[in-house]
């Protein structure tokens, strides 16, 4: 008998985006290196620092432990592909319903977004930004926005787009190049303007941290 989800941190699963996202601290997951093949073997080796090791090792382990409670094998058994960008996924099988995912940490947080359409999760804490650092990463119109905001509004609506940006990216598997994504900030909801596309933002607040889904329908 298949195996129970862990309880979602949000689920729109009745809804017309629907898609479910599942949180775990890192104390909360063991790492197991069983869980990892050999291409992924050789890719935690090459990371040099024992901090990105284990923050490799630690994702890998939630994310196959709970696509192998959704599909009902064991996490071991689990093999993901990449694609040219880099992102895993998992190959279409005969007669299984196989999800769409993405994974996403910081701060000690993993976040995990399963969906039956394309899929991009970000997660970041709210903190105090320097805004002419990030200017690479924000068109004119964007920048321009957030300047005119109250100083003190001005970090967290950075992140609500900074999250925005990352999770179109990765739903998108990097289709497009960052200077050709532009959002504009309406009522306190930043809204893509180009490129034109179906993809649709849900953001929420979790711990600190500003949490944005991207899916497409």
């Amino acid at each position: 008998m298949r195996e129970s989800l862990p309880n979602p941190l949000f689920s729109t699963a009745t809804s017309a985006l629907g898609f479910t996202l599942i949180e775990k601290e890192q104390h909360e997951i063991t790492p197991d290196f069983k869980v990892l093949d050999t291409l992924e073997r050789v890719r935690y080796q090459r990371y040099l620092n024992p901090q990105k090791q284990l923050e490799f090792l630690t994702g890998r382990t939630f994310l196959k432990n709970v696509l192998a409670k959704y599909l009902d094998v064991l996490p071991q058994s689990i093999s993901l592909s990449l694609t040219a960008n880099g992102k895993p996924y998992l190959a279409k099988s005969a007669g299984i319903n196989v999800p769409f995912f993405n994974l996403s940490h910081a701060a000690g947080h993993y976040l995990i977004g399963l969906s039956r359409y394309p899929i991009g999760v970000d997660i970041e804490p709210y903190r105090w930004v320097e805004l002419m650092r990030f200017r690479h990463f924000l068109s004119q119109g964007e920048y321009q926005q957030l300047t005119e905001l109250p100083e003190i509004e001005q970090s967290k609506m950075f992140f609500k787009l900074f999250t925005a940006k990352e999770a179109f990216l990765k739903a998108t598997d990097k289709a497009y190049p960052l200077d050709a994504i532009q959002f504009q900030l309406n009522n306190q909801e930043w809204q893509l303007t180009c490129p034109e596309s179906s993809f649709q933002f849900t953001q929420t607040n979790y711990e600190g941290c500003c949490i944005t889904v991207c899916t497409n329908m």
